[in-house]
Order: structure tokens, then sequence, then C-alpha cells
């Protein structure tokens, strides 16, 4: 979810170009609308979505909240388990260095500040979604 048309763009046709498909949604909304009616591996989300010049109530929280909170709904649990990228370009803002860390207190996988650069991004996707066979697993055998 990106309300910056432009980077949308520029983001997707990346990902496009590196085998993913893609969805863009303006809003929390309309994300939701997606993730209800189609198959979606991962979520990336700006934090900040912009409504007549002002952050909106329909932003990067918001979705992450919504999202976690369909762990919880009958038919809807697996949409609650997809990871999801918050990235934001306030957390450049000493004043709004907060926000990533309020996007991972919300439920969000990973955050990033922006401006991203993709091939960050393109790891922590690639990293995500296919994690190394032994991730997260502890070896309690006896030597």
């Amino acid at each position: 979810m990106e309300d910056d048309a432009a980077l949308a763009f520029e983001l997707r046709s990346h990902l496009e170009q590196d085998g993913f498909d893609v969805s863009w949604c303006r809003d929390a909304n309309e994300a939701m609308v997606v993730l209800r009616n189609q198959p979606v591996s991962l979520v990336i989300t700006d934090i900040y979505v912009f409504e007549n010049g002002k952050p909106g109530a329909s932003g990067g929280i918001s979705l992450i909240g919504a999202i976690r909170a369909c762990r919880y709904r009958p038919g809807s649990e697996k949409i609650g388990t997809i990871p999801v990228i918050a990235i934001s370009a306030a957390a450049s803002n000493p004043a709004n260095s907060y926000i990533l860390n309020t996007a991972s207190s919300v439920g969000a996988t990973h955050t990033m500040a922006k401006p991203v650069d993709y091939h960050d991004l393109y790891a922590l996707i690639t990293a995500t979604l296919y994690p190394p066979p032994n991730a997260g697993q502890v070896n309690t055998s006896a030597n």
C-alpha cells in the first residue's frame, strides 16, 4: 500500500521485473479488499497515507492492525499471518522516529525507513518469503 503513485509505480516495476505479482492499493480499505479476494504472500505498506494533504486514518498502522486482527476471525486466519513490511519517510525525522517501532508493536514483521533502497528491500522480501530451511530452529541435540 502506497499513496505516492510515482513510488508505487517504481517499486511495482522493480518487483514485477524480478518475477513478483504485485497489487497496488492506495489505502488500508482497498488493501483489505484485495487481501480478502486474492492470495497474497506479503504486504508492503507505507505507514502514513495522506488524504487531502494530511495523514489519513486509513494508513499503514490501521492496515497492519486489521491484518493481525484477522488471526482471530473464523475464515480469515490466513490473512492474519501474512508477513508485513512497513516503510515510512517519517522515520527519518527524529520527532517521528518512533513510528517504525509503533508499526512493529502493532504487528509489522519488518520495518524500513524511506528512501527505500530497492536492493535492501528485495533482500528483505526474499529472506521473509524464502527463509533458510533451519531458520528459527534451535539445535537441542547433545554433542
